[in-house]
Formats: C-alpha cells, sequence, structure tokens
C-alpha cells in the first residue's frame, strides 16, 4: 500500500497548486483514502464460534483421510502416526542404521501406498536385494551371492511377486541442480498419485558452482515441505547429524542441535527422529546392567502432532530386519 500511496502524493505535487491550503487538503484526503484501503484489506477478526467451525471442518476432513500405513507397533500408536502433509526426519551419524530404518518403514507403506524412493547413494539393485531381505528373512551375504539351496530358492521367488506388486518407484538419479530436483518429483507425483516420499540421504545432490551445500539442502528442504503441503504427501527423509557431537562427552546422543548447520529441518520438519546405537560409542551395556549389542534408539526430539519420547529397537544389520523391544 505504501507503494501506492507516495506516487499518488508526489503526483498531487506536481500539480503545482498556488494555494498551499488546497494542496494540504488534497493531501489529507488522499491520506485518509489510503488509510481507509489499508483497513478493508485487514482479514476480518473471527467470531470464537467461525474458529470452532472452522476446527470442526477441518477435523472430520483428518478423519476422513486414510492413515499412513505404519508397521504395528507402540512406537507408531505414541507418536500418533505419519500424517499427510507432514515431512518426517530421521537423522544420525554414519552407521546408526539410517537407510535400514528407512526401508523398515517402506516395506510396511509402500504396500497400501504409492510410494517414490529417492536414493542416489544406492542403486535399485541395491536396494531391492534390502527388500528382499526383509520379505524373505534372508541375510543379504545369501541374495547377493545366491548361495540358496531349492526350497530357499521357492520361496525367493514368491516372496518376489510381493515386492513386484508393490505400488514403488524408485530414482537413484543424482541431481546437480534444486530445481531439477523438484520439477522432478512433482511431474511423478501428479503423474503417480504418490501418497508418500522417501528421500535416503537429503544431502545427496550438488549444486554446480556451489560449495557441498549446506545453504542448498535447505533450499531443497524448504521446497520439499512446499509440495508436501500443496499435494498433501508425506515425505520421509535422512539427513546427517554434525560431526561436532564425536567432541562432546558422555553418551553423545543427538539432539535438535546437532542438525546445524542443516537448521531449517528444525523449523520445517514436523517429526525429528534421531537414531542412536550406544554400542557405537563403547558403552556395551545399558544402565541396568544388560546388553547394547545389536541396539538402536529412537528419539523422538519433534513431534507437533503428539508427544516425543524414546523407543528401543532389535537391529540385525545381516538381515536388515529392526524389531521393536516393547518396554
Amino acid at each position: 500500500m505504501q507503494s501506492i500511496l507516495g506516487p499518488a502524493i508526489q503526483n498531487i505535487i506536481d500539480d503545482h497548486h498556488e494555494n498551499d491550503l488546497i494542496l494540504f487538503e488534497k493531501i489529507q484526503f488522499q491520506i485518509s483514502k489510503w488509510k481507509a484501503e489499508m483497513l478493508n484489506a485487514q482479514p476480518r477478526p473471527l467470531h470464537i464460534k467461525e474458529v470452532m467451525e472452522q476446527w470442526d471442518e477441518r477435523k472430520n476432513e483428518l478423519l476422513k483421510e486414510k492413515p499412513i500405513a505404519l508397521p504395528p507397533s507402540f512406537w507408531a500408536e505414541q507418536m500418533g502416526g505419519f500424517k499427510k502433509g507432514e515431512i518426517i526426519c530421521i537423522a544420525g551419524r554414519p552407521q546408526m542404521g539410517k537407510t535400514a530404518s528407512l526401508l523398515y518403514l517402506i516395506h510396511t507403506i509402500a504396500k497400501k501406498h504409492n510410494t517414490l524412493l529417492y536414493s542416489a547413494d544406492l542403486s535399485e539393485r541395491a536396494l531391492i536385494q534390502r527388500l528382499l531381505c526383509l520379505e524373505t528373512k534372508f541375510s543379504l551375504d545369501h541374495i547377493q551371492s545366491g548361495q540358496l539351496n531349492e526350497e530357499m530358492m521357492e520361496h525367493l521367488y514368491r516372496q518376489s511377486d510381493q515386492l513386484y506388486a508393490m505400488p514403488l518407484i524408485i530414482n537413484s538419479e543424482y541431481f546437480h541442480y534444486v530445481h531439477d530436483y523438484i520439477i522432478n518429483m512433482e511431474s511423478i507425483i501428479v503423474r503417480e498419485k504418490i501418497e508418500v516420499v522417501v528421500i535416503d540421504n537429503i544431502t545427496s545432490f550438488e549444486d554446480k558452482g556451489h560449495e557441498h551445500h549446506p545453504k542448498q539442502v535447505n533450499k531443497l528442504i524448504d521446497q520439499i515441505k512446499k509440495i508436501a503441503e500443496k499435494y498433501k504427501v508425506t515425505i520421509l527423509f535422512t539427513a546427517p547429524v554434525s560431526s561436532s557431537i564425536e567432541k562432546e562427552k558422555g553418551p553423545k546422543k543427538p539432539a535438535l542441535q546437532h542438525l546445524q548447520p542443516y537448521g531449517i529441518i528444525q523449523q520445517w520438519a514436523d517429526k525429528v527422529i534421531f537414531l542412536y546405537r550406544p554400542e557405537c560409542y563403547g558403552y556395551f551395556q545399558d544402565e541396568k546392567g544388560q546388553s547394547n549389542h545389536n541396539k538402536m534408539e529412537w528419539i523422538l526430539a519433534k513431534n507437533k502432532t503428539g508427544p516425543t519420547g524414546h523407543f528401543l529397537f532389535d537391529f540385525n544389520r545381516n538381515f536388515g530386519e529392526i524389531r521393536e523391544i516393547k518396554s
């Protein structure tokens, strides 16, 4: 509005009025007119009844929405599930099981929802082999080597049919520009009616001419938040935790401040889950004296739709299997 007022007053002055009083009155009239326009442009305050009615409408819309299918578990119930339009970050240091955690979720989600998976770090073949591990309960070594007896081969073929039927699209392309990444994502979402987008390592791309990131990563996260809201899709992605945590004393459990330099994650993510494996830091027993071997902890540090908390899992790296430990 200020850009309209300034030129309007300047036009009045440029008319070269000999009578200053007439000039003053015309300027006053223009300012009054501008104030009226400003007031009309402001949103009308809502009565509490209108607010409640709008909330009831939104609540009914949410009840009609089909929830995102997750593994039957205590953690999913406590977390409040994954909702359409949300972006969810799974973060951790190397070797914490970020990709394994994504595949654990995809194994259930992609059986019920049209799913798009981006993974520039692993080929389509490698991802399918890992999903076969989850489906067959065979080790990755067995599947990669092909050392399977006749009975195992029959089981493998049967379970392969289940994977083949999944509405899952895998894209292992390495994007150099945020713009290309977003255009590709939007076009597939629209064409294939995608409901869930999964990105294994949000930092696996690079803009030519730019340092390896974090500015461009923050830009990408900002864009995927807009896509999630626009198309009502759920977007899951993994992200690294700052190496500064390795210099800290104590158990080195990650927290929101360790997402730097990707600070926009803390701002835009609806849920942030940190992965932590105590044995990686030399903690081989918990405070009760029980073994931490193959233990993985999910630390739900941010949750816009429910409580935060901690969840414990058994993590078998050979099979890529994650099983919740009920407390």
